[in-house]
């Protein structure tokens, strides 16, 4: 996985289309949590070049991390504007779930904050993830995936949540596989996905939100976290029709937009219902 987005990131780096624009996404990231114009720009020519070099991840998080914004470390500055991620996501997948009884998955819960939402709000939750991400103020149920096979039986769920969690993964035909196994009734996910007005546009897009991706969990993070980054985006139709294959029918599909200025990825919402003639 590791090679994979090694490879990703050199042809990133190479592409002067790619490069311009990831730059200016950056540029704007730290803009909007109150850099100057002229600064913002400043530092994401320095992690290009940085990048360019072959710096590691780790010493561009610390020289991120020794910067300030006024009296304001700047990736608390950060951190700040992601505040309200979880409640952001819970307010677009919670209405999808007021109607399923029974227990819920939620494959990849990262730090399980959209998880304890909705188990707050009275769901039958488990959190499934492939590391330890979970806040230390997080009580509700998360166990550790191998990242192959899901350990619960055939149709355990009633329903799962997916969010921006199938692009981590190298392989993700058999997430969808897996989820498809333990889960009876009802999917809903949340993708990063590239975008254009043409195929040719969207296959440009792939490596900008690439980067976008690269920059969130490899460079703002504190690199013990080593999110994986395979790059594995797909189109809204492009999930559609490999869920279709499992026998899910999708019901909802709704552009987010970039609901999380402060990265600039496109996220997709996507319902699927299980199909009547499916097993």
């Amino acid at each position: 996985m590791q090679t994979r987005m090694h490879e990703l990131l050199k042809a990133a780096l190479a592409d002067n289309f790619t490069r311009a624009a990831a730059q200016a996404d950056f540029a704007r990231a730290f803009h909007l949590v109150g850099q100057s114009p002229q600064a913002a720009d400043d530092l994401a020519v320095h992690i290009f070049a940085s990048l360019d070099t072959g710096q590691s991840e780790a010493s561009i998080y610390t020289m991120l991390a020794s910067q300030r914004i006024g009296a304001t470390p700047l990736l608390h500055a950060i951190d700040a504007q992601l505040y309200d991620r979880a409640n952001t996501i819970f307010r677009q997948v919670h209405p999808h779930f007021q109607c399923v009884r029974g227990p819920v998955l939620d494959f990849g819960a990262g730090d399980g904050q959209v998880t304890q939402r909705l188990a707050d709000a009275g769901h039958d939750i488990t959190g499934l993830d492939v590391r330890a991400y979970r806040r230390p103020d997080i009580n509700v149920r998360i166990e550790i995936y191998d990242g192959h096979n899901i350990r619960f039986g055939n149709k355990r769920f009633n329903a799962a949540l997916a969010t921006n969690v199938l692009h981590h993964a190298a392989d993700n035909e058999t997430c969808i596989a897996e989820l498809s196994r333990v889960v009876r009734d009802r999917l809903v996910i949340i993708e990063t996905v590239p975008v254009g007005t043409t195929p040719d546009a969207i296959e440009k897009d792939r490596l900008r939100t690439f980067m976008n991706d690269y920059f969130y969990n490899r460079l703002l993070h504190d690199p013990k976290f080593d999110v994986p980054v395979p790059g594995t985006y797909e189109t809204p139709q492009g999930w559609i029709d490999r869920f279709a294959r499992y026998g899910w029918r999708n019901t909802v599909s709704q552009n987010l937009g970039v609901d999380i200025p402060v990265i600039q990825d496109t996220h997709h919402l996507l319902v699927f219902e299980r199909c009547r003639s499916a097993p």
